[in-house]
């Protein structure tokens, strides 16, 4: 089974554009965009606000059984969208036991640069928002820090090579027995 690839970070961060570069290196990639899946709430919460939490655990089982899914039939996934560290506890649960490792790639950015990208966008969010996002994955990237990529300097094709070269030597392999409980 291919393995799945989870390519978050904070909004602004280049998660979809990059997401569709590494899906386009395979000839079974596939991407599986998460925004998507939170248009289908028809009376969403803003994901952001604590009480969305429920909200936002049944959006990442769905995201997470449709990469199973594709995943074990040949696809190379790649999930893209907010996967913090704090949801990888649930995002075990919900992949094991029959998915026992994933590539776990956080990408970051500058908050000014995360904040024009953003702005650049039709139907941007809110600065407070991705300052909110930045900050929390900032506060939480630090045992993940090899999984981290400076998404503010390189080009994304460029960018999306390297983390493909990564990808392949191992560098965001993430066993997921071995993440503790929530």
């Amino acid at each position: 089974m291919e393995l799945i690839t989870i390519l978050t970070g904070a909004p602004g961060t280049g998660k979809t554009t990059i997401a569709r570069l590494l899906a386009g290196q395979s000839a079974c990639g596939l991407h599986i965009p998460s925004d998507i899946f939170y248009t289908f709430p028809v009376h969403p919460i803003a994901p952001n606000l604590k009480e969305a939490h429920p909200q936002n655990e049944a959006v990442i089982a769905a995201l997470l059984a449709a990469a199973r899914a594709f995943a074990s039939r040949g696809s190379a996934v790649i999930l893209d969208g907010i996967f913090g560290p704090w949801f990888l506890p649930f995002i075990a649960r919900q992949l094991q036991p029959e998915t026992k490792a994933v590539h776990y790639v956080i990408l970051r950015a500058e908050a000014e640069t995360a904040l024009g990208r953003v702005r650049s966008r039709p139907g941007w969010l809110e600065d407070a928002v991705v300052r909110q996002m930045h900050a929390e994955f900032e506060n939480a990237c630090g045992p993940f820090v090899r999984h981290t990529v400076d998404a503010g300097a390189e080009e994304p094709p460029e960018l999306a090579e390297k983390i493909a070269r990564l990808r392949a030597e191992g560098q965001f392999l993430l066993n997921l027995a071995d993440l503790p409980g929530e």
